[in-house]
């Protein structure tokens, strides 16, 4: 009878908190990096709000994984969440922990559709599981989770989620079972239309490769691999030329960029640590001569607020030179482009398709394959969409 009604008041708490999830209240336990946990005035429940600080990191880690950082030569380098955490490191900014930043900690950051004013629930429910004869409680990623609109505001804008959801997904390596070679120089870069599955070479002992869909039920066309191959190529250079045509043609808006804004930031942050350190500094003297600190502490106390103070300054200084080039780069908008244009005529001069394919990994995050109808390319339905690696403003 106990165990009975258990499960009816588990069963009525777990309606409430869907009930909940549904009016857009937020029913977990601590908030997210970046917001603070909040009672909904004149009514059930909690919801979300904005901590400046912290929310200012996380729009600084999707800048940096979807729109990438500008290098003095006016291109965007992109950044994984390694190279996210190690920069947040040497800008002092603490982790959720309150230590060092961890990869894995912003993996988890950017798949997080709270940061986009969405809720997720069951994301990784408890599962208990009988293994060996014994009770093991796992918690497997749930795919099929659905997130809802919540009451609080986002940090970031939903189309930035969107694609650093797409880069996420993109950023897979061609499995090679038995140590081979990769053979397809668009492997892991174009998926199919229809159904999004990852479009597969295939090679025939008397013809051309073709490229193909996997799925057995999708009715997509295949097409010879060099004739994508061509496309991809072609398409790459009518986007550029679109594109320096626009940006020619863009008159300047004045507006600051969120790079420089953050900048700025990490500057002002930067420099009042410094005169912390400082202070501290002078403080260790008179530690000294009162008799708190023995010689040799002092000694070692005095290194170690050094080699701060350098790290520090040097922080500053690489801050600084990043902000006039920030700045310069915003003045002339076209100048952000990347050499795409050498990029591409390298292409033709490779050999490997593995080098073709870490080289086109490197301007291009996928491509879309559409077919319907057989016949070759001019007399096929063929058409790609291709979405290049460019920060656009």
């Amino acid at each position: 009878m106990s165990r009975r009604e258990y499960k009816t008041i588990n069963r009525r708490l777990q309606r409430g908190r869907e009930a909940s999830l549904r009016e857009g209240k937020y029913i977990a336990g601590a908030a997210p990096y970046g917001y603070a946990r909040v009672k909904l005035p004149r009514q059930k429940g909690y919801t979300l709000e904005i901590v400046p600080e912290e929310a200012e990191a996380v729009r600084h880690i999707f800048s940096l994984f979807v729109h990438g950082e500008r290098q003095n030569d006016g291109s965007a380098r992109q950044h994984g969440t390694f190279a996210i955490a190690k920069r947040l490191d040497a800008e002092g900014i603490c982790s959720p922990a309150g230590g060092k930043w961890q990869p894995c900690t912003v993996r988890d950051m950017i798949l997080n559709p709270t940061y986009a004013g969405m809720l997720r629930w069951s994301y990784r429910p408890t599962v208990r599981r009988m293994i060996d004869g014994e009770r093991v409680t796992v918690r497997p990623v749930n795919r099929g989770m659905e997130a809802k609109p919540g009451l609080h505001p986002p940090i970031v804008s939903q189309a930035d989620w969107e694609e650093a959801q797409k880069i996420m997904a993109g950023r897979t390596h061609p499995p090679l079972p038995g140590g081979r070679q990769v053979q397809n120089p668009l492997a892991g870069l174009v998926f199919c239309a229809l159904c999004g599955r990852s479009m597969e070479r295939r090679k025939y002992r008397h013809g051309r490769d073709m490229l193909l869909c996997p799925s057995k039920d999708c009715p997509t066309v295949s097409s010879a691999l060099e004739d994508v191959e061509r496309g991809i190529l072609d398409a790459l250079r009518c986007w550029l030329a679109e594109y320096r045509i626009e940006s020619s043609s863009a008159s300047p808006s004045g507006k600051v960029s969120d790079g420089v804004l953050h900048l700025e930031r990490s500057i002002s942050r930067l420099s009042s640590a410094l005169c912390v350190l400082q202070a501290q500094r002078g403080q260790l003297h008179d530690l000294l001569e009162q008799g708190v600190y023995s010689p040799e502490v002092f000694k070692e106390r005095v290194s170690v607020l050094a080699a701060k103070i350098t790290e520090t300054e040097q922080a500053i200084e690489g801050a600084r030179l990043q902000l006039q080039a920030e700045q310069t780069l915003c003045s002339n908008p076209i100048a952000s482009l990347p050499e795409f244009e050498g990029i591409l005529e390298l292409y033709l001069g490779l050999q490997t398709p593995k080098e073709k394919n870490d080289l086109l990994k490197k301007i291009l995050y996928r491509a879309e394959y559409a077919k319907t109808t057989g016949g070759r390319w001019g007399q096929s339905d063929l058409s790609l969409a291709v979405f290049p690696k460019i920060r656009t403003f």
